[in-house]
């Protein structure tokens, strides 16, 4: 984070007058995935997807994790067990479909 700002200070002089501690906390900590609604969003959205993809239904076989769909994150993918689990909510819980 500290090569990327001093790189980029060095031609964007807007930049420059942001002090490198506070670019850092609000980059590398505010603005991160962990913080970030969408990336909350995206994960819960791709769980529940997944969640409906291995439920067995009537007449089919169950396959289980063999139905999800492959996930990545961060660059690389996810292990279908670790696919589990919901994160904090972002968005989407304010986005109601009507129930069929």
């Amino acid at each position: 984070m500290e090569r990327f700002y001093e790189g980029l200070a060095k031609t964007d002089s807007k930049l420059a007058e942001i002090k490198k501690a506070d670019f850092r906390n609000y980059y590398g900590l505010r603005a991160s995935v962990a913080f970030s609604f969408g990336s909350h969003d995206e994960w819960n959205i791709a769980r529940t997807i997944n969640a409906k993809r291995t439920a067995k239904r009537e007449g089919e076989d169950a396959f289980g994790i063999a139905k999800q769909i492959a996930v990545m994150f961060n660059g690389t993918s996810v292990a279908p067990g670790l696919f589990d689990a919901f994160t904090a909510t972002g968005n989407e819980g304010q986005c109601r479909l009507p129930k069929k």
